[in-house]
């Protein structure tokens, strides 16, 4: 939101995928968040932040299958944190080819107790592009194609 606010409708649009509940909802369990102060508890409170932007879209529902819903444009940046990853690996693999030259990929978990299964699948998709990721003391990494 900090990089909304500095450009405003300067930058291209943003759309922000998510079921927008507090739960999360994977192959393995229905879990709930362990940082529940930090999401957002239903559609209606995230619209409402981000109603005075007129480059913000929201896509309400679970990924991957749900991305059939977003526009055909390439993608520059993209932020992957479903905490699953089976959906990451799928989201991956559908989006692949909207990716262009200089986009950045940013894996939420690829570090870290708990991620190790999520950093294989990030490993195999930079690998797949022929490409590498950059590990970040965060236990983020980040993927410039």
């Amino acid at each position: 939101a900090g990089a909304i606010n500095y450009y405003g409708d300067k930058i291209n649009p943003l759309y922000l995928v998510d079921t927008f509940e507090p739960n999360l909802v994977t192959h393995e369990a229905v879990k709930t968040s362990p940082a529940d102060f930090a999401y957002a508890n239903d559609f209606q409170e995230v619209e409402m932040y981000f109603s005075n932007y007129n480059n913000v879209y929201l896509i309400q529902g679970m990924i991957p299958k749900v991305l059939t819903e977003l526009p055909e444009h390439p993608i520059l940046f993209l932020h992957v944190d479903l905490n699953d990853a089976t959906a990451e690996a799928e989201a991956l693999d559908k989006l692949k080819s909207r990716l262009v030259k200089g986009s950045i990929l940013l894996f939420d978990d690829f570090g870290g107790p708990g991620g190790e299964i999520q950093a294989k699948k990030h490993q195999a998709f930079a690998e797949s592009m022929k490409l590498s990721l950059l590990t970040l003391p965060t236990g983020q990494a980040i993927l410039v194609v």
